[in-house]
């Protein structure tokens, strides 16, 4: 009779485990959506993704959009690094030379490709900037730039990327 009381909580703890975690990562990403201004939304014509997350502290005063060049910049910390993201509708040069982020980024130091869910992830380190490790992603039409302050490893930047998520323009 033990084993199937115990059996039979643990089945019913499940479920709601599951739908806790499903509420919870709804109010992250809901919470995500809210930290960019309407009119920046309105603005950008591209997808903007932010990561999501209770990791990533997105700095609301340094949210920017420049309507002269259609930039989209933030500054994000996460574990006591800066990442400065800036985000953009891909450049048509993009489109014309298909390889363009992978070409560029293979004449880096240590460069490397990581498969996202948004797509390819290019990482490398820019000697024109004193071997600062950079990355960018071109996800389906918005082209991501990445650079930190201290380096992060190949799974911390796995990570990163696992948490980018699109946020919807308030309609």
């Amino acid at each position: 009779m033990k084993r199937f009381k115990v059996k039979h909580a643990i089945g019913l703890s499940l479920p709601i485990l599951v739908a806790l975690f499903v509420v919870v990562s709804m109010f992250w990403v809901d919470n995500v959506s809210k930290v960019v201004p309407d009119s920046i939304r309105h603005q950008a014509n591209f997808s903007i993704l932010l990561p999501a997350g209770r990791d990533y502290n997105i700095d609301k005063s340094s949210i920017r959009y420049s309507n002269e060049a259609r930039v989209f910049t933030v500054e994000v910390t996460h574990e006591g690094r800066k990442i400065i993201l800036t985000e953009q509708a891909t450049p048509s040069l993009f489109a014309g030379v298909p390889d363009f982020l992978k070409l560029k980024f293979k004449t880096l130091k240590d460069s490397q490709t990581l498969g996202t869910s948004h797509g390819a992830a290019y990482i490398g380190k820019d000697p024109q900037q004193n071997n600062q490790q950079i990355s960018a992603l071109d996800a389906e039409g918005t082209t991501i730039f990445a650079k930190v302050d201290q380096e992060m490893s190949i799974e911390e930047w796995r990570l990163f990327y696992r948490a980018m998520t699109p946020i919807e323009e308030k309609k």
